[in-house]
């Protein structure tokens, strides 16, 4: 009977096949860091292009749902799926036609959830007292409340460059990790074959 460690690879083997692949990183880190500086230079063009993809992505999941509906079993249940598929699509359209209303709904849509997870958090925190730690719940619950009402408040404004900052900070964020653990990888190769050859 052989060991479950015995048939999966170890962390250091997965990475060692990693090896001659750094270079890839690299390049999708530093991709990513020139995507994220372009992307900040207008905030507003980011946001919009990203919320039309979401938009295009809703129409082609639309589409996927309707071919899945007419290859579905009973007449009742294909009715509901293309509904719900006619439904998806539009609701793409209306994204891509018209990104920056989309954008303030989505805005609009995130400060309220926000805003009541903020409250249920504080409720729950009280619920809880006197244990410790009670009153930092509180204080978190009580600034996603407060980040909840800012975007309900400034949503017109705000969702002007929301997601296309969002979006930078995501791409800035992927730069690095890739851009840091090719790195990682190449430093750690250099120094196996340094200490083969030593």
């Amino acid at each position: 009977m052989t060991m479950a460690s015995e048939i999966r690879p170890s962390l250091g083997d997965a990475i060692r096949t990693l090896d001659g692949k750094w270079g890839w990183f690299v390049a999708a880190g530093v991709i990513e860091l020139i995507v994220a500086g372009i992307a900040s230079t207008n905030l507003v063009l980011a946001n919009l292009t990203s919320v039309e993809v979401i938009g295009a992505a809703m129409m082609v999941g639309g589409g996927a749902q309707i071919v899945h509906a007419v290859s579905a079993r009973g007449a009742q249940r294909v009715l509901f799926w293309l509904l719900s598929s006619v439904i998806y699509i539009v609701a793409g359209v209306i994204v891509v036609y018209d990104p920056l209303l989309a954008s303030y709904e989505l805005v609009l849509l995130a400060g309220f959830f926000l805003g009541g997870a903020g409250l249920v958090r504080v409720l729950a925190a009280v619920q809880t007292r006197p244990a410790a730690g009670w009153r930092w719940i509180v204080a978190a619950g009580l600034v996603t409340f407060a980040v909840g009402v800012v975007l309900i408040v400034g949503s017109r404004g705000i969702a002007l460059w929301l997601f296309g900052a969002l979006l930078v900070v995501d791409f800035v964020m992927q730069g690095w990790s890739n851009l840091a653990f090719g790195l990682a990888i190449k430093v750690r190769a250099v120094r196996r074959s340094r200490r083969k050859a030593a």
